[in-house]
Order: C-alpha cells, then structure tokens, then sequence
C-alpha cells in the first residue's frame, strides 16, 4: 500500500488517466524488483459513470471482478486478469468494459476469500464464492456484507490473510 500512495503523489495528479496511472503503478514497482525487492502488488482501477451506469476497469492480477445482475439475479465472474504490478516493463493492465444497471452490484474483493482453507483442506474456491453472492445478496449492503463474512467464517479453519469486500450497487433509489 505504501507504493502504491508514493506512485500517487509521485503522480500528484487531479483527474487521473486510467492507463497512465497503472502504468507509473507498474513502474514504481517493477524499478523496486530490479533493485533486488521481492515484493509484487495487484491493484485495480475503476471509474463509474454515476450516471448511465457505464464503467471501465483495469486489472492488474487482482481477482476477477464479480456483477450481479438485478433484472436476473445471476452472478457473473468478469474474467480479466492482467499481470501483476511489477513483471514487466512494458506493462498493459488488462480492461473490462460494461455498463451497470439499476440495481446490478459490482463486487470486488482479496483473493483470500476464495482461498480460504476448511478444517478438511478444501479452498473456498470460486463456485462456492459465486454461489455465496446469491444467496447472500440484500438491498442492505449491512446485511449483504455480513451474510458474505458469516459465511466465509463458518467455512475456514483459520485466516491467515486480510479479506476485503467491497459492494457496489448503481442506482438504488438513494441515488447512483
């Protein structure tokens, strides 16, 4: 996280360009590996159109976004996955473009909720991922977010890593 805020203010940018702002990501942290670091990062970077729902990301090794759809309630795993920060010079993170209707979440969490580990050594994995986002979804994000954490905690053994969930629902009759 500290290289990431130190490529920001490196950047100091006001209305950052998507592709340029992962790409001086990439730099930071592919010059840091050259200089013997061992760390990597992923990242993601979305903008929303608040008003028509139409959003673009880039993904740099992070998990799959996930969109659930309102007018269908299915979930749909949005496979881009691009390299992570770091392993390449001439870095192009890969995109996602879509549009959101009202209504549709997008979901976009660590990889340890889908590498969580049961007693008896089985991954959390995607399925069981997708299918906790069905039957976890509610119009109270409160509700939704802690369905997701009740059920994670009743499958792992133990969490040896951070998790993040963020929910974002478009166009709820609270406004975009």
């Amino acid at each position: 996280m500290a290289m990431a805020r130190s490529a920001m203010i490196f950047e100091n940018f006001n209305e950052p360009d998507q592709g340029h702002l992962m790409q001086t990501m990439n730099n930071v942290i592919y010059q840091m590996r050259k200089s013997g670091a061992k760390e990597y990062m992923s990242g993601l970077s979305l903008f929303i159109n608040s008003n028509t729902g139409e959003f673009s990301l880039l993904n740099a090794g992070h998990c799959p976004p996930a969109l659930i759809r309102h007018s269908s309630a299915t979930v749909e795993l949005q496979m881009c996955k691009g390299l992570y920060f770091g392993f390449k010079a001439d870095y192009q993170a890969q995109s996602l473009i879509g549009k959101l209707e009202p209504g549709d979440y997008l979901v976009l969490y660590t990889d340890s909720w889908v590498e969580s580990v049961s007693k008896s050594g089985m991954a959390f994995g995607f399925a069981r991922f997708e299918q906790a986002l069905r039957n976890c979804c509610d119009d109270d994000l409160e509700i939704f977010a802690n369905q997701m954490f009740a059920t994670i905690s009743k499958w792992e053994a133990e969490r040896n890593d951070d998790m993040t969930l963020l929910l974002i629902r478009f166009g709820d009759k609270h406004g975009s």
